[in-house]
């Protein structure tokens, strides 16, 4: 019922290979609970108009959502049959202590529970991600590599037991480009559909979620940004991770303003060639790049080029049937994202005639909302 919102019981007997009383018995102990209501009659085949079923938006049940990103966090609650009850976000200067993004995400909880006169204990369970990697199932933070904590104080952190003391409930923990492509892939772009890929690319990283036949495919050390990791340069320029030739060292937004500013520090000229160099950022760039400045699209074009290689690379593996992007860099900027699409297009052979791969994302593709939505799967039974 929740995946298909409005459904009837021959629908659901067809769906789970149940007999028709099986499938009535269930109904009846959902509707008794108040889990599930009769919202209205389908077309009539000859006999009685079979009844409608959804999950009753009247019972009170909740999950929440949460995204722990360098320079930002969020927190959402939803309603268990997956509608949005409210979001709230604080931006911060990347260089917080853990204690203090307790005290945070505790505030902008509270808040939401506040103004929607929801309970702490209608809150069922918690699905989050962070910048960093974390242990899943202790829920310890991991320094992987040298600079993805830029506080020390959030190594070894025991942040999920502190998330999980916050909202009172078990919390689930999942990467932020996963927590996003099981959004799109439960309730966005990519419903129903058993083999998906989501690009996040944004000021925090590049990162990408992956599904096949239905299943999370998760990095080792559940590590967000191991995609930008990928070497597609032999001996090319050093990555923070301390190897040679990684898409992050060519395309990320780190990388896309150190090339932009180098070569304005070497006297090329541009419409930004006024600004405070310190104060330029990705999107100054490629937002430039959009009005045909010349070295904000030489600069531009090489690093959406350079993402490109790598995301053919995973295509020709993981062979997906939609590629769901998201992200300021790639939904906000007209040339790199064209050019990202053309270049890939290009390079796997049956994506020519294959026009309808690339989607850009939903509401759901916020990691934050499918972060919220893993728990709701998980009050359901499901984990994956």
């Amino acid at each position: 019922i929740f995946e298909s919102e409005i459904i009837s019981r021959d629908e659901i007997s067809e769906k789970t290979g149940f007999k028709s009383p099986t499938t009535n018995r269930f109904l009846e102990s959902l509707k008794d609970y108040g889990f599930v209501v009769v919202c209205g009659e389908g077309d009539s085949t000859g006999g009685r108009r079979p009844l409608l079923y959804s999950l009753n938006e009247e019972k009170r049940i909740f999950s929440v959502g949460l995204m722990i990103g360098l320079y930002h966090i969020d927190v959402a609650v939803l309603h268990y049959s997956g509608r949005l009850v409210d979001v709230k976000s604080k931006t911060l200067n990347g260089d917080y202590t853990p204690q203090e993004g307790i005290l945070i995400i505790e505030e902008l909880y509270r808040s939401i529970l506040t103004e929607h006169s929801i309970r702490p204990e209608e809150v069922k369970m918690a699905g989050m991600s962070t910048f960093c990697s974390v242990q899943k199932t202790e829920g310890a933070v991991l320094n992987v590599l040298p600079t993805m904590l830029p506080n020390k104080e959030w190594e070894n952190f025991p942040l999920k037991q502190k998330v999980s003391q916050v909202f009172g409930t078990d919390v689930i923990v999942e990467t932020s480009a996963n927590g996003a492509c099981m959004g799109e892939y439960l309730l966005g772009q990519g419903r129903h559909c058993a083999n998906l890929c989501f690009l996040l690319c944004g000021g925090g990283g590049i990162r990408i979620g992956s599904i096949q036949n239905g299943t999370i495919i998760r990095p080792i050390y559940n590590q967000d940004d191991a995609f930008s990791h990928m070497v597609i340069v032999a001996g090319g320029e050093k990555c923070e991770c301390g190897n040679y030739g990684c898409i992050n060292a060519y395309s990320s937004a780190k990388a896309i303003v150190k090339r932009f500013v180098t070569l304005l520090k070497m006297g090329r000229s541009s419409c930004l060639e006024n600004m405070d160099i310190e104060s330029i950022t990705v999107q100054d760039i490629l937002s430039a790049a959009d009005e045909d400045d010349l070295l904000a699209k030489e600069v531009g074009t090489q690093a959406a080029t350079m993402l490109s290689v790598g995301i053919a690379n995973y295509i020709n593996i993981m062979n997906p049937s939609i590629f769901v992007y998201g992200g300021i860099m790639i939904e906000n900027h007209r040339l790199y994202r064209e050019i990202i699409q053309e270049n890939v297009q290009n390079k796997v052979p049956f994506l020519k005639e294959n026009h309808t791969l690339f989607r850009c994302r939903s509401n759901y593709g916020k990691p934050v909302i499918g972060n919220g939505l893993l728990a709701i799967e998980a009050l359901l039974g499901r984990r994956y």
